[in-house]
């Protein structure tokens, strides 16, 4: 299946409003300082106040002797004079204060505290429930989730309970608030609950493990405010880790494998943020004052603006700088009204009044639903919400906006997309600037059909057998695609980037992940999950619905499930239906106008000369034939760089994320060094990496048609604010999976030993022998020695003939990376 063209792509205008993905958290050490006590029943007090009780209790298992407080200032910790209670032999705790079941109920475990599984938290950790009666009958890890979101994102508890369950691989009909969600006392009548209760178990210690591990990064005394935002972005990241780890976590049996999984989750996501200035960068974010906003109020005042920029390759190979604006008001007579400009190549602005072809189904039929605000009603409601209507296809959404001040805060951290194109993104915002968190709750069941249209105006969305780049066969029948993909078969169909299906008998579907290895001549398929498949005309029109696992879809960065249907040309294309009560955000900012002008003010065009001698971003490499990279051969894989006295290990994540590691040995000491970004690859083939690093940098890379299946020639341009500041030509050398370990040696030339067996081995240094477990997944060995866990891969190509040449990193018990090594081995 072709996937869609998004150099030129845009979401239709309501999901272009950009949205601020705050996230708060807690520092433990303010935590532990003080607490009060609540209720769930309430009685008549002085001066009209009501006094309530909140009763509850609190799970991993239920924990015994913890600390719980009505958060009465909502800063994720326990403050003197906050009604306080401690759980009981049971886990229960019971509350008692003024109205304090409107206010959210937070828990301090402290290290050392018994897990009620037989284990114990090795770490001190935070837990939370939102604000209600019923919200603080069961408070868990999962509460916690809800919790937080609810706190990061301004949503309302059904929202964010909607987001945690997608998230988390669960099922809608699944609760996690409330008595009902009591993992413990009703997984026995709920399965779903047993999983739950997994998840739960993992995110606990992970909770722990990664904010020790960023008290660590921060390092000294921490503010009020980082102490209190330091939970929240913990839960949120903890709980994006774990999306891609579910299927691991419903396999767990042991104390061991919870701990050993939770501190991997951790380790990695404290690997993806272990630059101290970054990180408070964030927390600063998280900590910023925010509430609801009227959105009727922001569409007035000038309008709500989003930011767009990205890059690609043209068919001369030509690097060409695309970017976009869009303003969304009211006008003088209170109708809605949509401005969209792009940049040309001068360097301004024009009107931008194209439109993408989606369908949508209304009675059986499938009705163009055309963009742009004459095709919408809207309606402001009293909560400051909004409604938005569809006019011709009645498809309804809820929109809720969250207001934070960012003036004072540096540009470039609140226009991501725009950051490349800011004269200098450290520069702040003025006084009145603001940013705001926009949530669109789907409103009625939707089935959607986008046209996919090229340069060419051909649509790319059709279902085929491909036998080349672009040689294929289209399907023409849904009963032909369930035949072309059988499980077993050669062929799979995609329905992600990275994510393709086959169809099994008794209507079974059975998920992939596609991984490519530079050693091999095409890709590799890692069975991931199974789903179902219904094929139905119950709408009115036949199709072929699947049923995925929620981690999956949620891997596949689906709204909802994809589905399939003939359509009128005879094709078989790719839709999507999203469910009633889907709750869907943007993927950047939205600001308002004074903001947006700050941004206008500091724009530079591409190509702009800013004094610099060096080349711009814009300008093509030396005289090479360029190939294009596929996002499947980076993706899940390490790659190697050796230059003198150095060497760099780059990792690039199936999420979007990329961490890099490098040994310098040109002082006296080793200096180990560690940042984090993201990676991703256009349309045209082109990698483009974002580094979070003290000094931001962005590079764009192009492979050379040289490269080999053992090493990839790369040209490189490394640039900040769209000047070059470093470029040329490098060789990455790629990794493969090792084989099967089992009663494998490795020597060393130093005549050291590494001798495998059933998951442990011996390593033998200087006639020592050190024991060590290890695993390997995907062909990727990790080892555990002590209280350091190491990470080796092998070279395609080894350094040395007749041998194998090994790289890797090195961790300590607390998640940072402390060593890079290489080393040349030979196989016994």
């Amino acid at each position: 299946m072709q996937q869609k063209d998004g150099g030129g792509a845009r979401r239709s205008w309501q999901k272009n409003l950009l949205s601020l993905l705050l996230v708060g958290s807690v520092g433990l050490a303010g935590a532990l300082a003080g607490c009060g006590g609540g209720g769930s029943s309430s009685s008549g007090g002085a001066g009209g106040a009501t006094v309530s009780t909140l009763s509850g209790v609190v799970a991993d298992g239920y924990l015994v002797g913890v600390t719980v407080c009505a958060d009465l200032n909502e800063n994720n910790q326990c403050d003197s004079g906050e009604p306080v209670a401690t759980t009981d032999a049971d886990g229960a705790y019971t509350l008692e204060g003024t109205d304090i079941e409107s206010y959210p109920v937070v828990v301090v475990v402290p290290a050392g505290t018994p897990d009620g599984e037989g284990g114990t938290f090795d770490k001190p950790l935070i837990l939370s429930s939102p604000p209600g009666t019923e919200s603080a009958k069961f408070i868990s890890p999962v509460s916690t989730m809800v919790h937080q979101q609810m706190k990061a994102n301004g949503l309302s508890a059904e929202q964010a309970q909607a987001v945690v369950k997608k998230r988390l691989g669960v099922a809608e009909s699944t609760p996690v608030l409330g008595e009902a969600a009591d993992f413990i006392k009703h997984k026995a009548a709920n399965q779903d609950l047993e999983v739950v209760h997994k998840v739960a178990r993992v995110a606990a210690k992970a909770f722990g493990e990664l904010h020790s591990q960023f008290e660590t990064t921060l390092g000294g005394s921490l503010s009020d405010e980082q102490v209190s935002a330091i939970v929240t972005v913990v839960v949120d990241k903890v709980m994006q880790e774990l999306s891609g780890v579910v299927q691991q976590i419903a396999d767990l049996e042991t104390n061991e494998q919870v701990d050993s999984l939770a501190g991997s989750v951790a380790s990695n996501v404290a690997g993806e943020n272990s630059d101290a200035s970054s990180l408070t960068d964030e927390l600063a974010a998280a900590a910023l004052p925010k509430e609801d906003s009227a959105f009727d109020a922001l569409l007035n005042a000038g309008g709500s603006y989003w930011l767009g920029a990205w890059d690609y390759m043209d068919e001369n190979g030509q690097m060409v700088q695309e970017a976009e604006y869009g303003r969304v008001y009211l006008d003088a007579s209170g109708a809605l009204q949509e401005e969209q400009y792009r940049l040309n190549p001068a360097g301004g602005w024009d009107l931008d009044v194209s439109q993408d072809d989606d369908y949508q189904l209304v009675d059986g039929q499938w009705v163009l639903a055309p963009e742009g605000p004459d095709n919408y009603a809207i309606q402001f409601n009293n909560d400051g919400s909004a409604l938005l209507t569809h006019r011709i296809t009645g498809a309804q959404e809820r929109i809720t906006a969250t207001e934070v001040a960012i003036a004072g805060k540096p540009m470039g951290q609140f226009a991501k997309r725009f950051h490349r194109l800011l004269a200098d993104p450290t520069a702040p915002f003025g006084p009145g600037a603001k940013a705001f968190k926009l949530a669109f709750e789907n409103l009625v069941d939707t089935y959607e059909v986008s046209l996919w249209l090229d340069d060419q105006g051909q649509d790319r969305n059709f279902v085929a057998i491909w036998t080349g780049p672009e040689t294929f066969t289209k399907v023409t029948s849904l009963q032909q695609m369930l035949e072309s993909f059988p499980a077993g078969g050669n062929d799979y169909l995609q329905v992600g980037s990275n994510l393709v299906i086959q169809f099994g008998p008794n209507n079974s579907v059975l998920v992939f992940r596609q991984m490519w290895s530079m050693g091999m001549m095409g890709p590799s398929y890692e069975q991931i999950a199974g789903g179902s498949y219904l094929r139905s005309s119950a709408t009115g029109v036949d199709m072929v619905q699947l049923d995925l696992p929620e981690f999956v879809k949620y891997e596949g960065e689906f709204d909802g499930l994809p589905c399939f249907v003939v359509w009128a040309n005879g094709d078989v294309k790719v839709g999507e239906f999203s469910p009633a009560g889907m709750v869907d955000f943007g993927e950047d900012f939205e600001v308002n106008e004074v903001a947006f002008q700050d941004i206008m003010e500091n724009f530079v065009a591409p190509g702009t000369d800013t004094g610099s001698d060096t080349p711009s971003l814009l300008d093509p490499p030396a005289e090479a034939e360029v190939v294009p990279f596929s996002p499947g051969e980076l993706s899940g894989n390490t790659f190697a760089l050796f230059q003198p006295d150095q060497v760099t290990l780059l990792t690039f994540n199936s999420d979007g994320s990329i961490s890099e590691a490098t040994r310098e040995d040109s002082a006296p000491t080793p200096e180990i060094r560690t940042d984090s970004g993201t990676w991703s690859v256009d349309l045209d083939g082109v990698l483009n990496l974002q580094f979070a690093s003290t000094a931001p940098k962005a590079l764009t890379l192009e492979k050379l048609a040289d490269s080999t299946t053992e090493t990839l020639s790369i040209y490189f341009e490394e640039g900040v604010d769209g000047v070059v500041s470093d470029n040329g030509y490098l060789p990455l050398e790629v990794t493969l999976p090792f084989a099967d370990m089992n009663g494998v040696t490795l020597v060393g030339e130093d005549g050291d030993t590494l001798a495998f067996g059933a998951g442990t081995g011996i390593l033998t240094e200087d006639g020592e022998a050190i024991p060590f477990d290890f695993t390997q997944v995907d062909g990727v060995l990790t080892l555990f020695m002590g209280s350091d866990e190491i990470t080796v891969h092998q070279l395609a190509e080894s350094l040395v003939p007749g041998t194998i040449t090994i790289v890797g990193t090195v961790r300590e018990s607390g998640g940072a990376i402390v060593d890079v090594f290489n080393d040349v081995m030979s196989v016994q």
